[in-house]
């Protein structure tokens, strides 16, 4: 019969029964536990004791006694099989080897979504490892509920349960529940074999009603069947006839484990934490023991709680504290844990500790669905499928991450080919793209051969081999190699490279699975067939970076238990976070299966999810052995501090006090803990941080008194613009030059340099990352297009009178020319099914047309105005395109040497035979008259630069400016000279010296160069703008509006 020890909170058996094992025979012995981080602490001191977990105990089991003959489910198979029987019990299918036909109509159309497969999945594991049988199932359920409730979801679960164990005993396939029930059948023959005299069980929390019962059969041939669990009640009763054993909210996820193993006869024993040698030294620190309990409290020392604005300063403070303690050579790195409820919530925990340069255990993963061979795969299989979606992914498959590898795009064209031009199918999309983005490549040929290729429908075998054979032919490692010469990053191509390889397992996994549950020729849609890859890709975790194994501990509290630390972290106690509320299954809710639990069947409840976090808190608690540092950060100023703060709080006096126990008001009172400050003393004596510094901070937020925490985080902003500039946008020292150059090519708008002016650091997301993609069309008119109608009107309208004036003409017939020559437009846009205009809404496009109409009405009137005061200027040019395509763009020459085009397309050019004055349109709103000498308003200085350098008439430059359609007037007016138009007043500056064309063509070409340059030397260092747009990728990355307190809201216009 089996032994159950209990050991205190904190404690544990194992390094004694290991040592009792390691003096066994090899082969005799073997300790059971129950994850990695327990059986890695065993074998780094027992080599020779055979370590393993529960599940592999069961299986060993099983093949050992002639189990072989059957065929492990995966989850996703299991998956597969739980979709064939709802759909044969729903539809009436034909299902292999089964002829009872059972109904589960109650759920309805429920029965044909993927949540109810998964539930339904989740719901039999459950029922199985609490001990359903098929011979009881409808017995126990009899015993739950009435009769009436009997029939309908009741009646359907226990058909539905009955069904899938028999289908599985048909096919010899097991499930992990399944596992354990073949061992015990193997157990029950008279000859089954045993290998180890010596099975130990250590530091498990609770085990389930199979496990149990698997012990229980294992029991009857092994003699020294050992299980240690971390248990303890308090006798509360003074009547000797009534004692019993009261046990705290802490202990409560292993009681009816406990109780199960004695009502089965387990033999009952205890140590204490002295007879084990692991009682604390100090009293602090045994005080924790008593957690649940109500001692007489003591002083806190070694305790700490900390309260925090947000969880990214929480992170930061812990790291921060942690390498001030291996400093100063206060802890072993690998005697520290840093332990959280749920790793999900701090995905940038490995990056912020690489920042601090905290040597950590935890390996930097990413997740193999974002990576660029992933991102490809699924583009490519959307491309293969029909219509408009299918064009869409063509073009943003063109200008993906590592399609750039391989050959050059260019990715400004791609992306306002998909984002501009509406294609009804991939065809044209192709053709387009052929068209515009110059040669084919034996890559790209190979792309579009596997997309015509892709079947509409196949089996996913013949799919997973094609995908197969795409990602093995692609060169990666060759061209990974030559680019690592040129400075990719060595991180980049291992990621690459790894992707590759999990993306064949994956694949190849899917087939496995798809051949036990149905066949490799069961056919699936491409749409089914990519859902299927992108799931399945979603579920792998590459590691770009391994861990160090004598590095600081990150994990899930529920590792914890039967480890010691010096110093224990514990983070993100916060109601929600930790305790965490986990919905089992929503087929079940807890009233019905409390009603189960009473019947025998105890389904996970909300209420268990409970507890098992109060276990998991207790005992990362009682594992600090000299300190305990707890850590929890709050929303907009609401207090969400977890109950079991209170809890440890209630053991401890606050300093300086005999009678005052800590709580949260105490504590918050002494922490002003704000990125890695842990009070304004410490923030105010840091030398980084001087006194001096808050002055200055204050005139630049245009705060008369900024609060402390725009001061702390403004000056966070400075130590980190100083110590890591690569964080701020700064990779002059981290990114190869010629990757970035190439990357960004030598064709530079004036529109793209103006992006970068406004903002280096949005430049850097949207044209080098590309991290934002533009709104694709819709069937809404988008203002680009609206510009585009307008610009063609006027330049069909204008094109005819170069060189002349319109007031010849009376508005009456000028008037219905513009409208012949708008309707033709309109009519072109709206039957060209490259355009987005074609799309349109009818309705909306009737209301947005008479708009466009307004807009054009309203410039007939101001041109024919302002022809009869304009003199000697009439209309030159009309979309005057300076650009390589017509081969005069316009070049600057760098510093280095090295050349840039400037390209674009001028609106009009108006001339009296010896001076040009620009004009451009803007359907939307101009720039401001004050952007030109601030560096913003770059469009009229290249555009001006242009005339004067590429006209064929060498035409001297007066002035230019935009002209508001929507407004009907001129805006934003630049003039050197005076072009003699009373709309357009030339005002002579004091110093006329400082306004000549030469001294204007040299400061703007130096601007531009200057901008450049910076550029390709990969300067994007963050920069406030004045007006900080929310839609911008990085909008809550950058923190500007926190460190200036703007808000985001911007200030007036200056014009």
């Amino acid at each position: 019969m089996a032994k159950l020890i209990y050991v205190p909170l904190g404690c544990s058996l194992r390094s004694q029964l290991a040592e009792k094992l390691s003096q066994q025979p090899l082969g005799e012995g073997v300790l059971v536990l129950p994850n990695r981080l327990l059986t890695d602490d065993v074998r780094r001191t027992y080599a020779n004791v055979e370590t393993m977990g529960m599940d592999t105990l069961a299986g060993k089991l099983m093949n050992l006694n002639g189990g072989t003959d059957y065929k492990e489910l995966s989850r996703r198979s299991q998956e597969l099989i739980v979709q064939d029987i709802i759909d044969y019990m729903m539809e009436n299918k034909q299902l292999t080897g089964m002829t009872t036909h059972k109904q589960l109509e109650y759920f309805g159309s429920l029965a044909h979504k993927t949540g109810f497969v998964k539930a339904m999945t989740s719901l039999v594991s459950q029922l199985s490892r609490c001990g359903a049988t098929k011979d009881d199932i409808y017995g126990q359920m009899q015993k739950s509920f009435e009769e009436d409730e009997l029939q309908g979801k009741n009646l359907g679960v226990c058909n539905f349960y009955l069904l899938y164990r028999q289908y599985l005993e048909n096919n010899n396939w097991y499930d992990l529940e399944g596992k354990y029930r073949l061992a015990m059948e193997m157990l029950q023959k008279q000859d089954c074999k045993i290998p180890w005299k010596h099975i130990y069980i250590c530091d498990f929390f609770s085990l389930d009603q199979v496990q149990i019962n698997f012990l229980q059969a294992l029991s009857k041939h092994v003699d020294d069947l050992v299980i240690s669990m971390s248990y303890e009640g308090r006798r509360v009763s003074s009547d000797e006839k009534a004692k019993y054993e009261s046990i705290t909210k802490f202990m409560r996820a292993s009681t009816n484990t406990v109780n199960a193993l004695k009502i089965l006869g387990a033999t009952v024993a205890s140590f204490a934490a002295e007879e084990l040698g692991q009682a604390p030294a100090s009293v602090a620190m045994r005080q924790l023991r008593h957690l649940g309990h109500a001692p007489a409290p003591v002083p806190a020392e070694g305790v700490e709680s900390y309260c925090f604005a947000s969880d990214e300063q929480e992170m930061r403070w812990v790291l921060k504290r942690i390498k001030q303690q291996l400093a100063h050579e206060k802890c072993a790195a690998n005697r520290i844990v840093v332990a959280v409820r749920d790793f999900s919530l701090y995905s940038g925990l490995r990056q912020l500790a690489d920042e601090y340069g905290v040597p950590v255990s935890l390996p930097q993963t990413t997740a193999l669905v974002s990576q660029p061979l992933a991102v490809m795969l699924r583009l490519l299989l959307t491309a293969a499928g029909r219509g408009r979606e299918a064009a869409t992914a063509y073009l943003e498959l063109l200008s993906c991450e590592l399609l750039r590898l391989f050959f050059a795009v260019d990715v400004e064209t791609a992306s306002s080919l998909r984002t501009q031009t509406y294609f009804k199918t991939r065809q044209e999309a192709m053709q387009k793209a052929h068209e515009l983005l110059g040669d084919e490549t034996e890559l790209w040929q190979q792309l579009d051969a596997f997309i015509e290729s892709t079947k509409a429908e196949a089996a996913i075998s013949e799919y997973a081999e094609q995908l197969t054979q795409l990602v093995q032919s692609l060169p990666l490692e060759e061209r990974l190699g030559s680019l690592h010469k040129q400075g990719v990053p060595l991180d980049f191509m291992l990621a690459c490279l790894r992707s590759k390889d999990a993306v064949l397992k994956a694949v190849q996994q899917l087939v496995r699975d798809y051949e036990v549950a149905k066949n490799s020729d069961y056919k699936l849609t491409l749409s089914q067939w990519n859902s299927l890859l992108q799931e399945a890709l979603g579920q792998v975790q590459l590691t770009l970076r391994f861990g160090r194994r004598d590095g600081v501990l990150f994990t899930e509290v529920g590792n914890v238990q039967g480890l010691s630390f010096d110093s224990v972290y514990i983070m993100g106690l916060r109601e929600g976070e930790f305790p965490q509320a986990k919905n089992e299954n929503w087929i079940y809710n807890d009233t019905e299966r409390k009603q189960l639990a009473d019947a025998g069947y105890d389904l996970p409840t909300v209420g268990s999810s409970f507890d098992e976090d109060a276990y998991f808190f207790a005992q990362a608690v009682c594992a600090a052995q000299k300190e305990l540092i707890l850590t929890w950060h709050e929303d907009v100023g609401e207090s969400l501090a977890s109950s079991y703060l209170e809890e440890i709080w209630k053991l401890f006096l606050q300093p300086g006090s005999e009678e005052k126990r800590l709580d949260k008001d105490y504590v918050k009172s002494q922490t002003l803990p704000d990125f890695g400050v842990a009070s304004a003393e410490e923030a105010y004596s840091d030398k980084r941080f001087a006194a001096a510094d808050l002055p200055k901070i204050a005139e630049l937020s245009g705060q008369k008194a900024p609060s402390a925490e725009q001061q702390l985080a403004a000056k966070a902003d400075i130590l980190r613009k100083a110590q890591q500039p690569e964080y701020n946008g700064d990779l002059q020292n981290s990114l190869p030059t010629k990757l970035l150059r190439k990357q960004i090519g030598s064709r530079f708008s004036a529109s793209r340099l103006e992006a970068y002016a406004a903002c280096p650091f949005r430049f850097l997301a949207e044209k080098v990352w590309l991290a934002q993609a533009a709104e694709e069309a819709d069937d809404l008119l988008q203002p680009r297009d609206a510009g585009d109608i307008l610009h063609q009107t006027l330049k069909n309208f204008v094109e005819p009178y170069l060189g002349s004036k319109i007031i010849d003409e009376s508005m009456e017939d000028l008037t219905e020319e513009l409208e012949i020559v708008f309707e033709d437009v309109c009519t072109a846009a709206r039957n060209d099914c490259s355009s987005s205009v074609a799309s349109v809404n009818e309705d909306i496009w009737q209301v947005e047309k008479q708009r466009l109409w307004r807009m054009l009405v309203r410039w007939l009137r101001f041109e024919y105005a302002d022809q009869q005061r304009w003199g000697g200027f009439t209309p030159q040019a009309v979309e005057w395109d300076f650009s390589s395509k017509n081969g005069k763009p316009l070049y600057l020459t760098l510093s280095d040497g090295s050349d840039v085009s400037l390209i674009g397309r001028v609106d009009r050019i108006d001339s009296d035979g010896e001076h040009a004055f620009i004009t451009d349109y803007k359907s939307g709103t101009p720039p401001t008259g004050s952007a030109m000498e601030q560096g913003l308003d770059l469009q009229l200085p290249v555009y001006l630069l242009a005339v004067a350098a590429l006209s064929k008439e060498q035409l001297a430059v007066s002035g230019g400016c935009y002209y508001s359609l929507k407004e009907g007037k001129r805006k934003s007016a630049f003039l050197l000279e005076s072009v003699g138009n009373s709309d357009l007043p030339y005002k002579k500056p004091k110093n006329a010296a400082e306004l000549t064309w030469d001294s204007f063509k040299q400061e703007k070409e130096q601007l531009l160069k200057d901008y450049i340059e910076r550029i390709y030397a990969g300067d994007f260092a963050l920069a406030g703008c004045r007006r900080c747009d929310v839609y911008c990728p990085l909008h809550d990355i950058c923190r500007v509006q926190l460190v200036s307190g703007d808000g985001g809201q911007g200030g007036e216009s200056d014009e």
